[in-house]
C-alpha cells in the first residue's frame, strides 16, 4: 500500500493531473473492453474499501499509467 500511496501522491502532483484523471476516468475508461472496465473498476472499489490485495493496487497503477500515457499522445 505504501507504493500505491506513493504512486498517487507524484501523480497528483503533476501540472495536469485533473485533466489526466478526466481522461483516464471517462474517454479513456469508454474505450477499454468490458473485462478490463470491470477489472480495473473493482480493483478501485477494493482500494477505496481499505480491502485491496496487491494485484488490485497494480492494475489501478499500471492502467492510470497507460492512460497517462494515452493521454500525453494525444495531446502532443
Amino acid at each position: 500500500m505504501k507504493a500505491y500511496n506513493r504512486f498517487c501522491r507524484k501523480a497528483m502532483m503533476a501540472v495536469d493531473f485533473e485533466q489526466v484523471k478526466d481522461f483516464a476516468v471517462n474517454d479513456f475508461f469508454s474505450r477499454q473492453p468490458e473485462h478490463r472496465k470491470q477489472a480495473v473498476a473493482y480493483s478501485y472499489a477494493r482500494i477505496e474499501k481499505g480491502i485491496a490485495d496487491k494485484a488490485d493496487l497494480l492494475r489501478v497503477m499500471d492502467y492510470y499509467k497507460q492512460a497517462e500515457k494515452a493521454y500525453r499522445k494525444v495531446k502532443q
